[in-house]
């Protein structure tokens, strides 16, 4: 049948059971539609490898079947179903469905659409609508409609859904009523002139808006949505959660699809400059404020419009606002001065005052007079994550050849907790998403945490080899040792997710390529497993805070060393002046802030001097005796920590070492054992 067109190709990236499961709709839909359901297994198997795609016909070639198999439609579909379609863990698909609550800015409708397609997966039979029905109770963002829903003595699925609409219904048209019109935003030179035909059309269509909006009800009655094309109640358009088959993006049909008809975009000079019109926004409210990404250079805001994050420069210069027609990543919308101050984003400040060089001592016991106190006054610097300026290069050799590893199984109980920590990543603009096939691909390592988070390290092995590395000179503690001793006050600070604050150039983005279950992502930032993260790291963290005087840096920790409070708070001051500058993050839990002693690098430091960690002591003295020669080793290495507080330490481990030699054969005696509790008796 004319018109008819066949699903878009099959698409083998991310949720391979969800995007079979429409492709399959769709195909029927399509045979159906085009009068093919009647012909031959044989060519309606070739109809779906051609609407299938080339990836498609690749795995239909890997299925073993006889060359009369590979006519039958049926059989062929059920290869496609088993090859797409995992075998599900019941458990697992109820821990996620039990999870799903309501997010914020999203809407009830989508909200019940998703349930209703968990539950399919979960198996339980009869009981699915009464479990859907206790999840909206339980997951529902709008507290007043819980205790609506709780307060009804025959709640079934159904009622709940009504009164789910219709509380999210009430809310809308009670933003209507409260929200405020802006009207559009003119710029006039000298004095008025006549409207041009397209003012015209532009002036007719706001009275016409303007017209309508005084009808009440009727307002709401649009004569043909952009979305759908059709006349419908605001709220209630029926693309909204529906994929365009041109662009495919979401919430509008292809019917009136603006992006499929639009190539190119040509800046029409013909007309003089003398009156602009520029269409402005009416914000009723913000939903949810994201965390503002700020610069020296621009500052830009995160808001949820309509259910989606919309990034928009702030522009105080700005008398209009200008969002695009289409989402683009190459075009920032823009909030001007008027919205931003409408929506409290920016205040008017008259003066500012800041503290001299002579006022310092006392802003700082003002400022810092505890820990909780310089967290408080510094906040900005414990929040989100830091980026260091500039971004970072990965060297490899020139002859090296890239190596790309396919993605490790992970246990189901882990599975989901991957899949958000990805998702978390993304988010904070730590990772991204990959699309396009990359030379190298890396595996990842999963640690899970004491509390059953996880993190997510690189595990390079291939790239590690062909890696250049710095050459960065990593301080002792014997070069620590001046710098620390006989000191009354130290601070220590921990950055924050410490090499994830280095950003990678584009290049060393692709090498940090890594593969998962849920397809492949990139490193945007240094990650752990890079061979030569450390140096990287050591060596930024020296140029950031290296010139400040009685700071000691030693990869994420940055130690602070004074004589005095009032010369500790001067360091402090400039280390903090420092990281704000610089959007460095610390950790807010690590911070040991104005402490008489300080442990630092195995050791602990205060004005009577140096002295070992009790901890390291303790698991000294309960060392047990080797058994072997690489055990002894292991003890020596130990006990070597401990040799500046052990006299005529050489001496005392000599039998020990003895025991090593190549040409020595193993044979513990009473000497040894002697020797080992001499030294485990010196360090008590």
């Amino acid at each position: 049948m004319e018109g008819c067109h066949p699903p878009r190709g099959l698409n083998f990236n991310g949720n391979m059971a969800d995007n079979w499961r429409r492709f399959k709709q769709l195909f029927e839909i399509y045979l159906v539609a085009s009068g093919n359901e009647a012909k031959s297994s044989e060519v309606k198997v070739a109809i779906l490898l051609n609407a299938a795609g080339e990836e498609a016909v690749e795995v239909f070639n890997t299925f073993n079947l006889s060359a009369e198999d590979r006519k039958d439609f049926d059989k062929v579909v059920n290869h496609f179903e088993k090859f797409t379609t995992p075998k599900r863990n019941v458990v697992v698909e109820r821990f996620i469905f039990n999870q799903r609550c309501q997010e914020e800015g999203e809407t009830f409708d989508v909200f019940v659409m998703d349930l209703k397609k968990l539950v399919k997966s979960c198996e339980f039979g009869d009981q699915s609508d009464s479990v859907v029905r206790d999840r909206i109770v339980l997951g529902v963002g709008d507290a007043s409609l819980q205790e609506r829903m709780l307060r009804e003595s025959d709640l079934s699925l159904e009622i709940a859904i009504d009164l789910g609409k219709t509380a999210e219904l009430s809310k809308i048209r009670a933003q209507t009523v409260q929200g405020q019109n802006v009207d559009f935003v003119g710029r006039r030179s000298g004095a008025q002139k006549p409207l041009s035909s397209r003012e015209a059309n532009w002036s007719n269509k706001d009275e016409t808006v303007n017209k309508s909006c005084q009808n009440g009800e009727k307002a709401r009655m649009f004569s043909s949505c952009w979305k759908c094309n059709r006349k419908h109640v605001k709220g209630k358009c029926p693309a909204y959660g529906k994929r365009c088959h041109s662009c495919n993006n979401l919430n509008h049909f292809s019917v009136v699809c603006r992006y499929k008809d639009v190539k190119d975009v040509v800046v029409d000079e013909s007309e003089d400059n003398g009156d602009y019109y520029v269409n402005s926004i009416n914000v009723h409210h913000i939903v949810k404020c994201i965390e503002s990404a700020s610069t020296l250079k621009e500052w830009n805001k995160t808001l949820i419009i309509e259910g989606q994050p919309v990034t928009f420069k702030l522009d105080t210069g700005a008398e209009v606002n200008v969002l695009p027609l289409m989402a683009n990543p190459q075009v920032r919308p823009l909030l001007g001065i008027n919205e931003c101050v409408k929506l409290d984003l920016i205040h008017f400040v008259n003066d500012i005052e800041i503290p001299n060089k002579n006022k310092l001592d006392q802003y700082m016991n003002m400022a810092f007079s505890s820990k909780d106190e310089f967290i408080q006054n510094n906040v900005e610097l414990f929040e989100g994550v830091g980026k260091f300026k500039g971004t970072c290069k990965i060297n490899i050799k020139n002859d090296a050849t890239p190596v790309v590893r396919p993605p490790r199984r992970v246990p189901l109980t882990v599975k989901p907790k991957l899949e958000l920590k990805l998702k978390e990543l993304e988010a904070q603009g730590i990772i991204a998403k990959v699309d396009q096939p990359k030379e190298w691909v890396s595996n990842i390592v999963i640690i899970e945490k004491a509390n059953g988070t996880i993190r997510i390290c690189l595990d390079p092995q291939d790239l590690n080899k062909v890696i250049k590395r710095e050459h960065v000179l990593i301080p002792t503690i014997e070069e620590f040792l001046p710098k620390l001793t006989n000191k009354s006050v130290y601070s220590v600070l921990d950055l924050k997710d410490g090499f994830f604050q280095i950003p990678l150039d584009v290049k060393s983005s692709e090498l940090c390529t890594f593969s998962t279950p849920f397809g492949c992502y990139k490193f945007l930032r240094l990650p752990m497993g890079i061979s030569c993260a450390p140096e990287i790291f050591q060596k930024r963290n020296q140029e950031n805070f290296g010139d400040i005087q009685g700071v000691l840096i030693y990869f994420d920790d940055l130690l602070i060393a004074a004589n005095s409070i009032k010369e500790h708070d001067e360091i402090l001051a400039k280390v903090v002046q420092r990281a704000k500058s610089l959007n460095i993050k610390f950790n807010k839990n690590k911070v040991q802030f104005r402490v008489p002693e300080v442990k630092y690098l195995g050791h602990v430091f205060n004005v009577a001097g140096m002295r070992p960690d009790p901890e390291r002591v303790k698991a000294v003295v309960e060392l047990k005796e080797p058994k072997n020669k690489l055990e002894l080793q292991r003890v020596l290495g130990m006990l070597n920590y401990l040799r500046r507080f052990v006299p005529h330490f050489s001496t005392k481990t000599a039998a020990l070492r003895e025991l090593l030699k190549q040409k020595v054969e193993w044979q513990w005696l009473g000497l040894h054992s002697q020797a080992f509790k001499e030294l485990k008796k010196s360090n008590l």
